[in-house]
C-alpha cells in the first residue's frame, strides 16, 4: 500500500509477527502517528474486558472491540494491508485524551 495513504486515526490491518511460536497473524490496529516509513499504532482487540478505550459497530469496527493503550509499537508502512476506516473526531479526542493521561501518571 502506498503510505501517502495513512493517516493517524485510522483502523488498519497488519501483518504481525509474532516469535514463539514462529509465524504471523493478521489483525487490527489504530494509527497513532507516522514517521517516515514507521507507521506507530495500537493494538485492537475484540476481548471487551481488555482495558483501553471501546470502539462500536457505530464507530465503523466489525464487532464491538477495545483499542488496547498499553500496548504502543512500531511498524514498518509495509504491514499496513488494509485500512478499513477511520474514527471520528470525538473518539479520536477519546484514544488521545487517555493516553495522554496514562503517560500524565508517569510523572506524578
Amino acid at each position: 500500500m502506498d503510505k501517502a495513504l495513512f493517516k493517524a486515526g485510522q483502523v488498519v490491518l497488519i501483518d504481525t509477527p509474532f516469535t514463539n511460536p514462529p509465524g504471523h497473524k493478521l489483525r487490527p490496529a489504530l494509527i497513532i502517528s507516522i514517521l517516515r516509513d514507521d507507521v506507530i499504532i495500537l493494538p485492537i482487540t475484540s476481548n471487551l474486558n481488555a482495558n483501553g478505550v471501546l470502539i462500536t459497530k457505530k464507530d465503523g469496527a466489525v464487532e464491538d472491540s477495545i483499542i488496547k493503550l498499553n500496548n504502543i509499537f512500531t511498524i514498518y508502512y509495509s504491514e499496513v494491508k488494509h485500512i478499513f476506516f477511520e474514527l471520528n473526531k470525538e473518539k479520536k479526542r477519546e484514544v488521545y485524551t487517555e493516553l495522554i493521561k496514562m503517560f500524565n501518571s508517569l510523572v506524578e
